[in-house]
């Protein structure tokens, strides 16, 4: 299968919209058109998003959905898309280093699982990655103590820290799942193309299940970490504001991918 050349997104149709259906593309296994969507939703993404934990799971969706595209049909462009994906957003970062961005370690370990994939004698189209952002040096500012916070700031503060603690906790969890059922995955589908373990390819394509599962599994527990410290630190704040807004999370959480919905009311 020949990857299309990235269409624009539709009029009318938003970032929320676009990963919500690459989400879906992922959940239901067309890991194509998933990769597709991702970089639509990418694309269409708000600019100060991009350097954040939001950005962070969309790239890492997208990678492995172009994973998933290339073991299905052996294109290697899915892989080189993804990859460029993974690239830019470690550039965003690193260009932002006041910002407060996130870690890259999740991309650079799925970037890590790209190249491990790409065949040998395939060199990647997308630029090389930048080094890490040089730490500035550490300063301290002394707060006044006889004015803190408003109300209405700490609730916002703690608004975002919970909906953003609930997506990449989510995420972390989509991981965790995908890491699970990587080698039963492999395993059926092993027996679905009726390779058994004398096959030749069987070992290498099992170590590299293996290798998936247990990055899928480390990232998704440190993403993890990370979203619940975000939402616990979020809840505190809006309770110790005056009149705190209710925030409800529904998701879905498939092998590839994970869809959350926040209500929220003021």
């Amino acid at each position: 299968m020949q990857p299309e050349v990235l269409a624009a997104p539709a009029k009318g149709q938003d970032f929320e919209e676009l990963l919500g259906q690459a989400d879906e593309h992922a959940i239901e296994g067309r890991h194509a058109e998933a990769l597709q969507t991702y970089e639509q939703a990418y694309a269409a993404m708000p600019v100060e998003l991009k350097a954040t934990g939001v950005g962070e799971l969309v790239v890492l969706a997208a990678g492995k959905a172009a994973i998933g595209a290339y073991e299905a049909d052996g294109n290697v462009q899915w892989l080189v898309r993804g990859r460029a994906l993974l690239v830019d957003f470690i550039k965003e970062v690193s260009a932002r280093p006041d910002a407060a961005p996130p870690s890259v370690d999740a991309a650079r370990a799925r970037l890590e699982e790209i190249d491990a994939t790409l065949p040998e004698t395939t060199e990647a189209s997308s630029p090389p990655e930048p080094p890490p952002a040089a730490p500035e040096p550490a300063t301290t500012t002394i707060a006044p103590t006889d004015d803190g916070p408003k109300p209405g700031s700490r609730r916002k503060a703690g608004l975002a820290l919970a909906v953003s603690g609930g997506v990449i906790t989510l995420g972390g969890l989509a991981l965790l799942v995908a890491g699970t059922r990587q080698v039963p995955w492999f395993q059926q589908r092993m027996e679905e193309l009726g390779w058994t373990p004398d096959h030749p390819d069987y070992a290498t394509e099992a170590a590299r299940a293996e290798r998936t599962r247990d990055i899928d599994i480390g990232v998704g527990a440190g993403v993890m970490v990370v979203g619940v410290g975000l939402g616990v630190t979020g809840a505190v704040l809006m309770a110790r504001s005056r009149k705190p807004p209710a925030v409800a999370f529904s998701g879905a959480v498939g092998r590839d991918g994970a869809l959350l919905t926040a209500r929220l009311r003021f």
